[in-house]
């Protein structure tokens, strides 16, 4: 604040005569960026070495990415105070003295002092520790660490140095890499995902306005090729409408992601091609109609080549079957075989049981039969993958089902996604969507207050049982006194909530 940043006198030293006369002029808010600047060096420091000599740990990489994201923050706070208070007109010197009562013996600091350093330079030393948080972060990733937190932390990054190419990359793989449920972990993810697409439509915008000033080479000729029709809103309505599932829930959002799910569907229809991709320079002047034919023939020798695939497996799955089940038999035959002659060889040796030859013996004869068992398990697994591959081909559109996801956000995360949803289905025209996402936000309150009304029932058995068994209650269970002095509370604040959104589409709609 203006007060915290006044200049003021902490020390006055000398006799009568020289009262008034400023010995030490000390600023708290420069102090504080200064004991803050000191710290984060420090601790940078410390991570970097431990990570550099421990490679293989990602969580010393992340902190050492954790650290100078702070040092970044710092200098943006600085740049801010530099530019609110800028160096006084005197010319004096805007390092800080220290004075020693004692001995009245001043000496210049070298501490972290905004004003010397100017705005320019603060801003290029920001920008190059927001680049070690990148190389941090990229460091960290490339351990394949679990959870998204440290591709999120790595976007992040490359939203701040606007390498928003790269960022896009991060996210679409992270989404594909999830584990059969077609959504990333948190809703999170889908609002960093949200945000991005707000950028590039910012950055779309000022580009075809002639005022963009990216520097990055293979985003400028994105943007020369894709600023006019790349849809950012659709984008991010779908990454929004999927952050709103993971925070409240599938059941309560089924209608909602059904139309989003049809919608989608006839976006990629409309748009397969997500102009995301990296651009190979090649001639965008091509003859349009040379072109289209050549994707028609292409077109029709796919279909053809894939019905000529599908009647070859029919004709040779039992092929297959015949020659995995010849395979396996001659396999177990000469397991067999091995198996004997090694028992046979063994009894001619004579050895004595217990001894040392003899539990060698036997410890290679254990090896032979799992080594047998890896074979047969091998050319079994060899069978499935064909199984596989066969059944693929019958129904190449047949898509994994989507599982159910429980609410993971808060009511305030909720009524925040819904509030983003409402906003951009405004701009959009598309009050459809806007009715389905206050549906969505009732029936998360519904299912949180029917949640609520069981456990206080659970509740009401438990004190009933303790109250049955003379006061005595039984280990493990507890009574949280907060939920009832609460429970009118928060029903009130959800209703509230409720309708404040459900005004607010009705005024968008009229």
């Amino acid at each position: 604040s203006d007060t915290d940043c006044d200049e003021i006198i902490v020390g006055i030293i000398g006799d009568d005569s020289e009262k008034g006369k400023k010995k030490k002029v000390v600023n708290p808010y420069l102090d504080l960026l200064q004991q803050r600047m000191e710290l984060a060096r420090k601790a940078y420091g410390s991570y970097h070495v431990a990570a550099l000599l421990c490679k293989r740990d990602y969580s010393l990489w992340e902190r050492s990415g954790d650290v100078a994201s702070k040092i970044a923050n710092i200098y943006f706070d600085a740049i801010k105070y530099v530019e609110k208070h800028p160096v006084p007109s005197s010319g004096e010197s805007q390092d800080e003295e220290f004075v020693d009562v004692t001995n009245n013996v001043t000496s210049k600091s070298k501490k972290f002092n905004p004003h010397s350093a100017g705005v320019d330079e603060l801003k290029s030393e920001r920008i190059s520790w927001i680049e070690h948080t990148r190389n941090a972060y990229e460091s960290a990733d490339l351990l394949r660490p679990n959870g998204a937190e440290i591709p999120c932390k790595l976007v992040q990054a490359h939203m701040m140095l606007e390498n928003y190419l790269e960022a896009y990359t991060i996210l679409t793989k992270l989404e594909a890499d999830s584990k059969g449920n077609g959504l990333m972990e948190s809703y999170s993810c889908y609002l960093l995902y949200a945000d991005l697409m707000v950028r590039i439509g910012y950055e779309c915008q000022i580009w075809n306005d002639g005022t963009s000033h990216n520097r990055a080479y293979m985003f400028k000729r994105w943007l020369r090729k894709h600023s006019r029709t790349f849809d950012w809103k659709e984008r991010r309505l779908q990454a929004l409408s999927f952050a709103l599932e993971l925070a409240a829930g599938t059941t309560s959002c089924t209608k909602l992601i059904a139309w989003m799910e049809k919608r989608r569907e006839e976006f990629e229809c409309s748009d397969n091609d997500d102009g995301m991709g990296v651009d190979t320079g090649a001639d965008e002047d091509a003859d349009t109609s040379t072109a289209e034919t050549a994707d028609g023939k292409a077109n029709e020798g796919e279909e053809n080549a894939g019905q000529a695939k599908s009647d070859a497996s029919n004709t040779t799955a039992f092929d297959k079957a015949r020659a995995y089940e010849k395979e396996r038999i001659e396999l177990l035959i000469r397991n067999k075989v091995g198996l004997n002659e090694f028992d046979k060889k063994s009894k001619e040796m004579n050895l004595v049981e217990g001894s040392h030859m003899h539990r060698n013996r036997v410890k290679a004869r254990e090896a032979l039969v799992e080594k047998h068992r890896d074979a047969i398990r091998e050319i079994a697994q060899k069978m499935l993958a064909n199984v596989q591959e066969t059944a693929n081909l019958h129904s190449p559109h047949d898509k994994p089902a989507k599982k159910h996801v429980s609410a993971q956000g808060s009511c305030a995360n909720v009524l925040d996604i819904a509030g983003l949803i409402l906003n951009q289905c405004v701009q959009c025209g598309l009050y459809e969507c806007g009715a389905l996402v206050v549906q969505s936000v009732l029936s998360y309150f519904r299912e949180r207050i029917a949640r609520y009304e069981r456990r206080v029932v659970k509740q009401k058995e438990i004190e009933k049982s303790r109250h049955a068994n003379n006061g005595i209650a039984q280990a493990g269970f507890r009574f949280d006194q907060r939920e009832v002095r609460m429970k009118m509370t928060t029903s009130y604040l959800m209703m509230k909530n409720l309708k404040i959104l459900i005004l607010h589409l009705d005024y968008c709609i009229c």
